[in-house]
Formats: C-alpha cells, structure tokens, sequence
C-alpha cells in the first residue's frame, strides 16, 4: 500500500513551504469536516513558485492526493490537470482557448502555468482569464505555476492574482547541487545499485 500523502509530501526536497502548507491543512481538516465547511478551504488557490525539473508534477499529484484522504475535496483518481499557457499572441486568443477549456474541468487540481505570462498579469486580457477560472472555483482548486523568481517580482504577481482570488503562494528553493546527489544516490540505491 502506497503511504499517506503527508509522509510523501515530507520527503520532498526544497519544498518546505509546501510541506508546512499541507501541515497546516492536515491539522484543520478534522476541524472543518466537523463544521461541515471543506468548502472554505477549497476556494483558495495556489501560486507555485518552482524552477523546471523541480518536482512540480510529483508535487502536485501529492497536494491533491492530501486533499482527497482528508476528505476536504472529492479529487477525480486522475487528480490533475497541467496546462500551460502559450505566449501572448495578438492573432490569437490564447486566454480565451484556455479559459474554455478549464471551466469544464471539475474535481480536479488545475495547474496553469503562465510562466510566459508573468508579465501581462495585470493586463484586462489575464484580468478576464481569472474572473472566468474563479467561476469554477467550487469545481476546481488552481494552481498557477511561475519558475523560482525574486521575492519582489512574486510579490507583484501574487497581488495582481489577489485582485480577483483567494491565493497563497508557495515557493520551492531550486536544489544545491549535494542535495541533487543524494536525491540520485537514494534513487538509485531504491534499485539495488551502489
């Protein structure tokens, strides 16, 4: 049997923001399950702050796995949906494909990633975007995904999101170069090679 989503969630690297995240909803759940309001936590959504080749499929796919065994969001067994947005573009609608194509998503962790977007999120086009995903909010939990970026520069991007939802940003510190090494070393020794 697979371990716990918390356990798992422990033992990832440079995620430390993440794993205090899912501390913090583990030890409310039983208090919102009991008053019967799951709901609260769900309309809040998430900004990843996370570098390519950083964990963010693994990361995900554990936050919506914690959110299904706490029984605080009915995830779909495929919980996860990974979208990126492609670069403005004047003689295409990018916003607007995207837009229709999330709203039917439902019981599911939606991650958006507008790494190429970063900065147009205060432009009335990615003012729309939001205002139509947080429609869906009572459908969907989103995840917006940015690379690892100054703190300034997260700052903005969190607020400009803020304008139109609920958002709290997580930041995963790149790896050191040890830390890469022990990753490989563990992986490689869960294979029986030294």
């Amino acid at each position: 049997p697979k371990n716990p989503a918390i356990d798992q969630i422990h033992e990832l690297k440079g995620a430390g923001q993440l794993i205090a995240l899912c501390d913090r909803i583990k030890s409310m759940a039983p208090l919102l399950k009991n008053h019967q309001i799951p709901g609260i936590l769900v309309r809040r959504n998430y900004l990843f702050a996370i570098d390519s080749g950083c964990g963010l499929s693994t990361s995900l796919n554990l936050f919506a796995q914690l959110l299904g065994e706490e029984g605080l969001f009915p995830v779909k067994p495929d919980g996860v949906v990974e979208e990126k947005l492609d670069p403005p573009n004047p003689r295409e609608d990018v916003l607007k494909q995207a837009k229709d194509m999330l709203a039917r998503v439902k019981n599911k962790v939606v991650c958006v990633d507008i790494c190429d977007w970063t900065d147009q999120v205060a432009s009335p086009e990615f003012r729309d975007f939001l205002m139509a995903l947080h429609g869906n909010t009572d459908r969907a939990i989103y995840v917006f995904r940015v690379p690892y970026l100054e703190q300034e520069t997260l700052r903005r991007i969190t607020s400009a999101i803020s304008d139109v939802m609920l958002i709290e940003s997580v930041a995963f510190v790149p790896l050191t170069s040890e830390e890469l090494q022990s990753i490989a070393a563990r992986k490689l020794g869960s294979y029986g090679f030294t």
